[in-house]
């Protein structure tokens, strides 16, 4: 039924995606590349900026399948494709320019990235989002029904530049388009933008809340392709990042 459920999700969102395909939202341009979001070089893009304090104790209560890179809370991943996840990866990046040309070409220098969870390279990231009903009871999950009301992502790809050359990261920002929670079921999708300020695609983040941790499956889709040819979507891998990071706790 899980897997039945998916599908279904993924075609509610692959609708959306071509309902509303390069809209000009009026929200903050966003500049994604290497080091960059929002238009400016981002501090959580660096790899040496460990999680500490409260961040890194909601990491560890959570049991997420790996620490994350950076100062971020969840990871992304994708274990049935540990050595094939930078198809992956580049595939969703084509939104947003080239990923394989270099940064003086105005490209983004994508190098290897592992899909495995407990990888030294790999993609993690932080969300927060709003409740219509204000707070998520996470005592008692069955009282829990609340459309998302605003949000935003950073997404960030630490491959081998990073690892090798501490070079920052890759960052893809977006903010909330459409999300719920309804009992233990998460369902969000994130609006990313290019550098022009452009809607270029979709994040769709579908999965369960487990007490402290929520987890399930990413799926992109994308609007435009750097080079002119057809736009791209498919599943970005699996997540887990804790509950009381991402969502308004009592």
């Amino acid at each position: 039924m899980r897997a039945l459920k998916l599908i279904l999700s993924l075609s509610a969102a692959l609708l959306l995606f071509s309902c509303g395909g390069k809209k000009d939202s009026g929200r903050t341009a966003i500049t994604s590349g290497r080091g960059t979001t929002n238009g400016t070089v981002n501090p959580l893009l660096n790899r040496d900026n460990q999680v500490n304090g409260n961040t890194s104790q909601l990491v560890q209560s959570a049991g997420l399948c790996a620490a994350p890179i950076g100062q971020h809370e969840g990871i992304i991943y994708n274990s049935m494709a540990t050595y094939t996840y930078t198809d992956t990866i580049a595939a969703f990046l084509t939104a947003y320019g080239d990923p394989y040309a270099s940064q003086d070409q105005g490209g983004m220098g994508l190098t290897e990235v592992s899909g495995a969870c407990n990888g030294d390279t790999g993609v993690s990231f932080s969300a927060s989002v709003s409740l219509q009903q204000g707070i998520y009871n996470v005592s008692n999950v069955n009282n829990n029904s609340s459309m998302m009301t605003q949000g935003e992502v950073i997404v960030a790809v630490f491959d081998a530049m990073t690892r090798d050359y501490g070079a920052q990261a890759i960052g893809v920002s977006g903010n909330l388009n459409y999300g719920f929670v309804n009992g233990t079921e998460f369902y969000m999708i994130m609006d990313t933008y290019d550098g022009s300020g452009q809607n270029s695609g979709q994040l769709l983040f579908d999965g369960l809340i487990q007490g402290n941790k929520i987890s399930g499956q990413v799926y992109f889709g994308n609007y435009v392709n750097y080079s002119g040819g057809g736009a791209i979507e498919g599943q970005l891998g699996q997540f887990e990042i804790p509950t009381c990071s991402i969502l308004p706790c009592n």
